[in-house]
Formats: structure tokens, sequence, C-alpha cells
């Protein structure tokens, strides 16, 4: 149970808000955080589920023939309802790590915990942002801009350069994913060492789990067509998907696996967020179930 109290704000001595806040009593709301959990995970995954659902039918079935229509519920797009879901629910669990954050600050707790929990507030705030503007794919561009720039002026030689030759999918996965990979053990490690139920815990390896093979899908996506760890073409090529494909959606087969694919990497991404956000909340009540928040004017204030 997550208790908030509020205590009066304090203006100037003299004037009726004043008297009225010093004579008022504090105000007391109880959340029950047992159901606000559940409540949260069924709506988010029903919205997630729902996300799916229309991007398989408005969109990719062409049930509306209004491109507008189709690309709002295109769950691929970064333009999109579930793009604009996604950033939302990324930036609420930044909050809940940013609250973590001031009250093991005013808990006292030891600096390293507390470095932590900075750490993690951060990245999901970057994470946040990242998915509304697309850093990590426009820095991969951009990075794949000045290799192909070096190429043409015959001075690319370096590591960079070899790599980029080398690495068969999308350039952003050699900018950002090492650092990602880091501050994604980090996050496993240190969590793993704060929560202390079996049931947060176990939650915290699966929302893990859902990220890594989303990370994976996104890997797999980047591939040339033939090249041979494109598991998109194997898979059309072991199954015969091309009668359903061109009658369904008027697509290759390659195309349309493709598709799902991201569709069904968009949605561990969503449901990996929500679990690592609802894990959060009930840390948050476990070691916290009572916060006194005093809420104080200056006097002076107008």
């Amino acid at each position: 149970m997550l208790g908030f109290v509020l205590l009066e704000g304090m203006k100037e001595p003299d004037s009726e808000v004043g008297k009225q806040a010093r004579t008022s009593p504090p105000v007391r709301i109880t959340v029950r955080v047992d159901r606000l959990i559940f409540w949260l995970a069924a709506l988010c995954v029903l919205i997630e589920l729902a996300f799916v659902f229309l991007d398989f039918g408005v969109n990719y079935s062409r049930w509306s023939t209004l491109g507008p229509m189709r690309r709002m519920f295109n769950i691929t797009r970064e333009d999109s309802l579930a793009s604009w879901f996604g950033v939302s629910q990324t930036l609420l669990a930044a909050c809940t790590l940013w609250f973590l954050v001031a009250v093991q600050s005013a808990a006292r707790v030891s600096r390293p915990k507390r470095v932590g929990w900075w750490i993690l507030a951060g990245f999901f705030t970057y994470l946040a942002a990242d998915d509304g503007a697309e850093i990590h794919e426009r820095l991969g561009s951009a990075f794949g801009r000045l290799q192909e720039r070096a190429q043409e002026s015959q001075i690319a030689s370096g590591f960079w350069s070899r790599i980029y030759d080398w690495f068969p999918s999308y350039e952003w996965q050699i900018v950002c994913l090492p650092v990602f990979l880091l501050l994604g053990f980090f996050m496993l490690a240190f969590l793993w060492r704060e929560l202390k139920t079996r049931r947060s815990r176990l939650t915290l390896l699966i929302a893990v789990g859902l990220m890594a093979v989303a990370v994976g899908l996104d890997f797999v996506e980047g591939l040339e067509p033939d090249h041979q760890w494109n598991l998109h073409q194997r898979l059309t090529e072991v199954v015969d998907l091309s009668a359903y494909t061109e009658a369904q959606f008027d697509e290759e087969p390659f195309e349309s696996v493709r598709h799902f694919s991201k569709s069904l990497e968009e949605f561990m991404e969503m449901l990996s967020m929500t679990l690592l956000w609802l894990i959060l909340i009930a840390h948050l009540a476990r070691i916290a179930p009572r916060l006194d928040l005093h809420l104080q004017l200056d006097p002076d204030h107008d």
C-alpha cells in the first residue's frame, strides 16, 4: 500500500490562503499498488495486442483504402499510434526511476546504489527520447554516410571502415549496440541485486529476454534477402506462402514475413517495457510503503 501525505503549502502569514493552509487537515491518497499493477498490466497488454491486430487488419490487409489511416495503424512506423504509446510508456518508466532516485536520496542510501539508480533513470530517459526522435537510426545513417564518403575518397582503411564493410545489418548496430548491450547487462545485474522477490526477478529476466529477441529480429531484418543468415528468406523457401500473401496482402511472401517480423519486434519491445515499468512500481512500493511529501511555498511568495 502506497500512501501519499500532502502537507500544506505556506503562503504569506496574513493571507486567507495561508490561514486556510495552516488549518486544513492533511490530504491522504492511498494507492493499492497490487491492484494498480494488475490493471496497468491488463490495460497495456490489451493495447499492445490491439496495435498488432490493427496493423494486420487496417494497415496490411487494407481494411481501409485511405493511406493516412493505414499509416496511423502501421506498427512499424515511427509516426504511428503504437510508436506514441511506446514512447509514452518508456517516459513513464523513466519518471518512475527518477522518483526512485529521489526516494533513495532522501533515505540516504549508499553512494554506489544512488549512482546506479541515476544511471538507469538517465538511460530510460534517453530511450524515451530515442524512440521519439529515432536517434540511434540517425546516428547509424550518419556513420554509414561518413564511411561511404571515405570510400569514395579512397581514404577508408581504418578499423571502422573494415567493420562497416564486414557488418551485414543496420549501421546503427555498429555504433550504438555495444553501448546498449553494456547498459543492458548493467541494468540486469543492478536490478537483480535490488529486487528481492522471486516474482520480480523472474519478470526482469522475461523483460530482458524479450528485448534481446527483439534486437535479434532487428538484426535479421537488416540483412540482404540473399544473406545466409536471413531467416525470413529461409522461411519463404521452406513454406510456400505465395498464394496466401498475394491473395490476402497483395505482397510477395518475403515482404509479408519481414513486415510481421517487425510487427512482432515492436510488440515484444512494448511488452518488455511494460514489464520493466511494473516491477519498478512494485519496487517503489516495497522500499517506501509510506511517503510523506511536504509541499511548502516561500512565505514571501505572492
